[in-house]
């Protein structure tokens, strides 16, 4: 399917991975959405300025699943409305008066209609930004509203001559297709220009341009499914490594609309996907809990929609959290979900479950890599509204079929039940979770029963406050769900959780600093939410308007681990010749503030910091990991305990140690002796059971409409501060109120100079503190940013040039200190 250069095969891979933060996913049509998706609530937006048909808006208000094209169909019909004589200047008139005699004749007085309000220019915007997004279609139903003119036509003739209708049919359905421009090709265009100063911990000035292009094609079945495919090319030259050219197909996906006695499929053969029908549910087949989901660093080029331009801004400062990644045609993605090859469909008005009900089935391989091949995944969900309550039943099997009896087999079933109950104005969610987990063995050993464990969540909502409680048994296993695997070890039961084989990157993630996200592994919390969106109950009318321009997030969690985890690392040998592991008790933070990560990854992640290899690692990451390892001396200076590289952002784990030291003071040094590596330093291991306390802000502001300016004038601010507290489980150990502790403060702006000329700035600082480690951690990183964005009015096009200023200094590791100045620079055309 793919052809390159052998350089470049780790950044295909990548990108690939990244799905549709990478590459541009083709739409579907007839692909369904959910009350969350932004482009429907973008949709829906249109019914505070009174654009919708009542039973259009009618249909949103009541959170009903509608299609793309439907969408397209109402944004069609709101657009109308627009030109529609009762939105436009109307011409005074009068009413001439009776003339009664023999009275004096009166002078008519003009009465004057009305003035209609005019109409908001940034609504128009708005809309033909839509109608891009919705490009395909609108083309389907100017296609289909052709289709149907000319077959009227025909059948009349056919009719009157008696002819055959099914080569008249295809004959129209042929002209059809001809004029209006079916199959739709779209052509993207890019080119990248990114240089990078680094001095300190290494120096180098590295530039770096790609060239790329991507062909998508998408055709209808005579309204009866779709076919999409992409093809994508890339050419990137630079003066450090990242050199090559790739060659592949994307986004394969055929579709077929199924309606019949078992009700409407719309069903897809598809591979490496990312269907936003595969999300079942958080104990199933759920959104990963990657850190740093609520915030979004507004100078950091992102592609097509999920930049910051006026219309990702709008979405932005209207979403409470951060809105999910799209291609610029609205694709139904899921980034953060598995990647998915197989058929899937998605059932509504089946004859059991009536309107209200859907099902979603699915059947695939999982995965990217040829050692997935013999894993399968089987999953299903179906869910229901019974008026106030709504019910949902998801589960998800992951099997080893090696067509052979062996072990380690793999063997994952995943169950999950849900229920809401509407009470308006109270909401009360209930969640519950069962995992399977079995291979056929056991720390080297033939297992003698399942590993089987629940888990579950209760919300309780009265807006804007919503109250969370999660408990998840640390013998819960599923590396689909949104569960961080922090309380199974995988390789325990002989599941190989290395590069290829995981579905997760956090399977090992025992000491996952989260962003106020309760649903990790090992624990047990709650979490309280002040999620304020402007006065959406009939008690806050009345309240300043002002209100309506201000988005909070609020968190405030706690959680606990029900015991602790360390880590089984190898560190070396014994004097024996036996090996020897260090296991550390760790927390694990991931830098919210740093240099740039794209969807490509840029110089910082494919020349200076990333790699997935072993180690050598990256220049300056290796440079970062020795400079810590030469101080402490642990002798795991090739196991990458230091830092992880995560793709779009990096993470470092922090051991809790305290060195043991003489009476001096000095550091002892251990001696040759069985258990240990000789010439390392002795450590005394902090086994503390650990609570992680969360504080996370997010406010947004609409300046231009608190202030009446007409341009976008928007603000932004993101705080979170992350604590870990240790309840002593050693007796010879005290408890400890502050283990690690991350704080971070961002600003964010962005303005409209004029249309489509936007300029956007970011101030913001992180600082990281650990007295309970060796050395000591004392972090502050200090970033400055700035960008333009042009949006070229034709051939959806951008032009984007940002700079970026990162400063990181250790203050007891100083040879890590660095400085970064970057400049990027994109320019891409939308055909």
């Amino acid at each position: 399917m793919e052809l390159r250069l052998k350089q470049f095969l780790a950044l295909f891979l990548l990108v690939s991975a990244g799905g549709a933060l990478g590459f541009r996913a083709l739409a579907n049509p007839f692909d369904q959405l959910t009350p969350d998706n932004p482009l429907y609530q973008r949709v829906k937006h249109l019914e505070d300025y009174g654009l919708l048909d009542p039973q259009d808006q009618a249909k949103l208000d009541q959170g009903k699943i509608v299609s793309r094209l439907e969408l397209a169909f109402y944004t069609e019909k709101a657009k109308a409305r627009l030109t529609a004589p009762e939105l436009l200047q109307p011409t005074p008139t009068f009413t001439p008066q009776p003339i009664p005699t023999p009275m004096p004749i009166a002078i008519p007085t003009p009465i004057p209609t009305p003035m209609a309000p005019p109409v908001n220019p940034w609504v128009r915007q708005e809309i033909d930004n839509l109608l891009k997004e919705l490009k395909q279609e609108s083309e389907l139903l100017r296609t289909h509203l052709s289709l149907y003119d000319n077959r009227l036509a025909e059948w009349q003739k056919e009719m009157e001559k008696l002819n055959t209708v099914q080569d008249d049919v295809n004959a129209t359905w042929k002209k059809a297709n001809k004029s209006s421009g079916i199959p739709n090709f779209s052509t993207k265009t890019r080119f990248r220009f990114e240089n990078l100063t680094m001095s300190g911990i290494t120096v180098v000035n590295a530039i770096r341009t790609a060239n790329s292009i991507d062909l998508g094609m998408w055709s209808d079945f005579g309204g009866k499914g779709a076919i999409s495919l992409g093809l994508t090319g890339t050419l990137t030259d630079a003066n450090a490594n990242s050199q090559g050219a790739s060659f592949g197909i994307y986004n394969p996906d055929v579709s077929f609309q199924f309606d019949g006695p078992l009700g409407r499929w719309d069903t897809h053969f598809m591979a490496e996907g990312y269907p936003g029908a595969g999300t079942l549910g958080d104990f199933t087949r759920g959104i990963g809990p990657t850190s740093l989901k609520r915030y979004v660093n507004p100078v950091d080029i992102k592609h097509f929609s999920d930049d910051k331009d006026q219309k990702t801004w709008d979405d932005y400062v209207s979403n409470i959290s951060a809105v999910p990644p799209s291609s610029a045609a609205g694709a139904i993605v899921s980034s953060f979900d598995p990647v998915f090859s197989g058929i899937y469909g998605i059932g509504s008005n089946l004859p059991w479950l009536g309107q209200d009900g859907n099902m979603v089935l699915m059947f695939g391989r999982m995965g990217t890599q040829n050692t997935q091949g013999n894993r399968f995944e089987q999953a299903a969900k179906l869910s229901k509204n019974f008026g106030t309550v709504q019910a949902a039943l998801s589960t998800e099997w992951i099997n080893d079929d090696f067509g052979v009896n062996q072990v380690p087999q793999l063997d994952l079933k995943t169950y999950q039940a849900s229920l809401g109950f509407d009470l308006k104005p109270v909401r009360i969610d209930v969640e519950a979770g069962f995992s399977h987990l079995y291979s056929g063995i056991d720390n080297g050993q033939p297992a003698k029963a399942a590993l089987e464990a629940p888990a579950g969540q209760v919300q309780i909502s009265y807006y804007p406050f919503n109250l969370f409680y999660t408990a998840i048994s640390d013998s819960f296993a599923n590396f689909n769900s949104k569960v961080a695997m922090a309380g199974v070890n995988f390789n325990q039961y002989g599941v190989y959780a290395g590069p290829g084989y995981t579905s997760s990157s956090f399977e090992d993630a025992y000491g996952l600093v989260g962003e106020v996200d309760n649903l990790v592994s090992n624990r047990y919390g709650w979490r309280a939410n002040l999620g304020w969106d402007g006065r959406k109950q009939d008690w806050m009318r009345g309240w300043p308007s002002f209100l309506d321009d201000i988005v909070v997030n609020f968190d405030f969690a706690q959680k606990t681990e029900y015991r602790a985890v360390q880590s089984p690392t190898n560190v070396g040998t014994d004097s024996n010749g036996d090996p020897v592991y260090n296991n550390y008790n760790f927390v694990e933070a991931f830098n919210v503030l740093s240099p740039y990560y794209q969807e490509d990854e840029g110089i910082w992640g494919l020349d200076l910091w990333g790699g997935y290899a072993a180690a050598p690692w990256l220049p300056a990451r290796q440079a970062y990991d020795n400079n810590i390892e030469a101080l402490r001396n642990d002798g795991d200076i090739s196991s990458g305990q230091q830092t992880r590289y995560q793709f779009t952002l990096s993470s470092e784990r922090i051991p809790l140690m305290m060195p043991v030291t003489t009476g001096g003071g000095a550091i002892v040094v251990n001696g040759s002796a069985p258990g240990v590596v000789a010439g390392t330093n002795a450590y005394t291991m902090l086994t503390h059971l650990k609570t992680y306390s969360y504080i996370t802000l997010t406010t947004k502001y609409q300046f231009n409409k608190m202030f009446g300016i007409d341009q976008p004038l928007y603000g932004s601010v993101f705080f979170t501060d992350n604590r870990v507290s240790g309840k002593a489980q050693d007796p010879s150990q005290s408890d400890i109120s502050n283990l690690f502790e991350q704080q971070v403060v961002d600003f964010g702006a962005m303005y409209q100079l004029i249309r489509n000329v936007n300029i956007m700035g970011e101030y913001g600082w992180e600082t990281w503190k650990c007295a309970y480690t060796y050395p000591l951690v004392d972090y502050r990183t200090d970033v400055i940013g700035g960008g333009f964005a042009y949006d070229i009015p034709w051939g959806s096009g951008k032009f984007e040039l940002r700079y970026k200023d990162v400063t990181f200094k250790d203050a007891y590791v100083p040879a890590n200190s660095y400085h970064t100045g970057q400049w990027i620079s994109e320019f891409y055309l939308l055909f």
